[in-house]
Parts: structure tokens; sequence; C-alpha cells
């Protein structure tokens, strides 16, 4: 048995993919401590690992910055500056065999640098690889990256002192902007399938395509009677840019008298009562069971974020996505390119357009049978078990002691 400490963002997106995982771990006999946000502490403990917040707590939602690169680069160096002194500490008082890492904490990859341990990447997006965005590049996401520089010079120099500071102090040198939002290690797991991953071919045998990390679908006996036996339409925007008060008005027009139940899930921040009218076929929730929603359903309304178009597609549900931020972008066109749904865009979105794709995508069975091809090749890839078969063999491999 070894012991490794799991360094992630407090995120749902980034957070929920690694539940299964760690859970696996433990049963296999490693303990896992695992550093986070509070508001994760109850899920994260009940996987059977320590949970431990970060000092300081992290300032900014990491999802607030994530729709500019440079603006995330900033905050994930100064954040590693910020939080280097309390993890070593601790580390050292209590020492582990390994560490695993999120793709966007370098503070753990850090961290495994300075104490000389091994390190292994969680993605729970794509793997990204710098030429996946050269020019010419047709799933090029940061096609603007020219232009950024140019608007983003205060980002710049947060990221130039940041650099210095962690350089001087503990000679870690963030060689490129690219390698901060990724983290590369000699093991690096990947949370989707490579049939689905952009560009599978740039990815060497470091990268193991392990599918999506997904528990079982809890029954919602509740639910479940509201929506009798129709079939559903689910609209979700995910649990970050889910403000968004005038999309969600759209939505009700556009499916308004539609012969399938509408499940709509606004989140936690949204005031039901001034999205209007309710059409008899809609429920409004503030939080929904997706994965529930998703076994009954015949499409889904998505920002694009990747855990739900991962889900989507293991329930072979065909998708219209609405995506918000660069990354999202990058998963819909997947989606696109693999032919499993359509993409739209939020601003200016009227209600015939929107009425016009979902009923483009229903009426043409090829969306869902895609869908459908594009699950098998997640749920091949092994899950949860799998990213741990690979983790234990890289583990005993690299020759980590077991405690």
């Amino acid at each position: 048995m070894a012991k490794l400490a799991f360094f992630n963002l407090p995120a749902h997106g980034h957070v929920n993919p690694t539940l299964p995982v760690v859970t696996e771990l433990i049963r296999r006999g490693e303990s896992v401590v695992y550093y986070s946000g509070e508001e994760f502490r109850a899920q994260i403990e009940r996987t059977g690992a320590e949970f431990r917040g970060y000092s300081p707590p992290l300032e900014e939602d990491p999802g607030e910055v994530a729709a500019n690169p440079l603006h995330l680069a900033a905050f994930l160096l100064e954040t590693s500056s910020d939080l280097l002194p309390s993890l070593l500490r601790d580390l050292e008082k209590n020492p582990v065999d390994y560490v695993i890492h999120d793709s966007v904490c370098p503070w753990g990859n850090y961290a495994a640098q300075i104490l000389r341990l091994q390190a292994v990447c969680s993605t729970s997006t794509f793997a990204l690889n710098s030429a996946l965005f050269l020019p010419g590049t047709a799933r090029s996401m940061l096609w603007s990256i020219p232009a950024t520089l140019l608007r983003n010079l205060p980002s710049l120099r947060r990221i130039r002192r940041a650099r210095r500071y962690l350089d001087s102090v503990y000679g870690v040198t963030a060689t490129r902007i690219f390698d901060v939002l990724t983290n590369r290690c000699g093991l690096n797991i990947v949370y989707t399938s490579r049939e689905f991953q952009p560009r599978a071919e740039l990815f060497d045998n470091t990268y193991r395509f392990v599918g999506p990390s997904v528990g079982c679908v809890d029954p919602d006996p509740e639910l479940s009677r509201e929506l009798g036996d129709s079939p559903v339409i689910y609209i979700s925007l995910g649990t970050i840019f889910n403000q968004a008060l005038d999309f969600y008005q759209t939505c009700l027009r556009a499916l308004d008298g539609m012969p399938q139940r509408v499940v709509m899930s606004v989140g936690q921040q949204t005031d039901i009562s001034r999205l209007g009218p309710i059409p008899a076929n809609v429920l409004v929730r503030k939080w929904a069971p997706q994965l529930f929603v998703l076994s009954r359903a015949s499409l889904f309304v998505t920002r694009g974020g990747m855990n739900s178009v991962s889900e989507s597609l293991l329930a072979g549900v065909p998708m219209v996505v609405v995506p918000e931020i660069e990354e999202q972008r990058l998963v819909a066109t997947q989606v696109r390119d693999s032919g499993a749904g359509l993409i739209l865009s939020a601003r200016g979105l009227r209600a015939d357009h929107l009425r016009l794709q979902v009923d483009k995508v229903l009426s043409n069975p090829e969306f869902q049978q895609s869908a459908q091809r594009m699950g098998a090749t997640l749920r091949a890839a092994g899950g949860y078990q799998k990213a741990v078969e690979e983790i234990l063999r890289y583990r005993q491999n690299q020759n980590v002691p077991s405690a």
C-alpha cells in the first residue's frame, strides 16, 4: 500500500470525475490525501480519502477566469506561489509516496518536483497539445492568441512576476505558458476515448485515454412519476456559466407545446420567478439528477462541459451545444464532427432558430446513432477501473515504494 496526495481545483467538472477513481484506489489498498476546496469536503470524505483544504483558500473561482488562457495562467501561477509554502510544510510533516494532480493544478506538479516525487496528471477535459492550436488547425481553440496577448498585458506581467518568484525560491521554471495549462507528467490520465479526443495522433503512449469516470445512475421515483412515459428534452448549462435568464426564456418560448416533456435545470442562483410563464410541458428545477434525466432523454441542450457531454454520449443522447468559453467550443466541435449534435451561438439566439435545430436533431435518427456509437467508444475505454490500473502499473514500474 502506498500513500498519495491528490491535488485538484474546487470545481465540479474537475472533482467529480476523480471521485470514482479515488474510491477504487482506496479499495485496492492505496491511502489518499485529497486537497481541494471546503465545499467538496463531504463528497471527498465519502470516498474514504482524507480531505485537506488549501491554505490560503483559493481567492478566485477558476471558472471565472477560464475563458481567457492568459488570465487563467496568471491565476494558476500566483495560486502556486501562495499555496506551495503550506503544501510543502504539510507534505514534509506527513510524507506521501507519490502525487496525482489535475492538469490545471501546477502547484501539485511543482510540489512533486521539489520533493522529487513521481507524479500522475489527471485531465478532466481533452488532452491539450500546442500543435492543436497552430494556425489552420480546424479545431483551433486559441486562434485569437495574438490579439489576446496585446489585450492582456497586465496578465503577462503577472505571469512574468510569478514565474520569477517560483524560479528564485523553489527552482521551478515554468518554461511556457502552455505548460502551466497542461502540466504533463510521465503518465497522463485522460477521461475520454481516443476516438473522441481531437487529433489523438498527436499524443504518445504517456497519455492513457480511459473514458469517462462516471458512477451509477440513481433512480428518482418522484421525478419519474412527474415525467410519465413522455420522451424528454433536457436543458442544463452546468455549474459555472448557468446564470443565463435570457437563454432560459428563449428555451421556454422555443419548446412550448412540444410533445416532449422538458426538464430545465437553471442552477441555484437563478430566480425562477423571473422566467415568466412556464409552459405546461416544462419542469423547471434549480437542480436535476443529470444521469437519471439523461437516461430518459431524447435530446440534451448543454453548454458543452466535458463531463456533461460524456454523460450524454454514454446515454446515447444527441445534443444541441451552446458553448460559452473556448474549452466548451472545442468540445462542441467534437460533438458536431462526430455527428452527435449541432452547435448554436448563444449570442442573439432566437426561439424560432432554437426550435428549428431541436426539431432537426430529433427528426434525424443519425444524430442519436452517432451519439450511441461514440458512447460505445467511451465505455470501451474502461472508465475509472482502467484509470486505477494505469496508475498502479505506473507506480510499480517507477518503483514507488509501498508503505
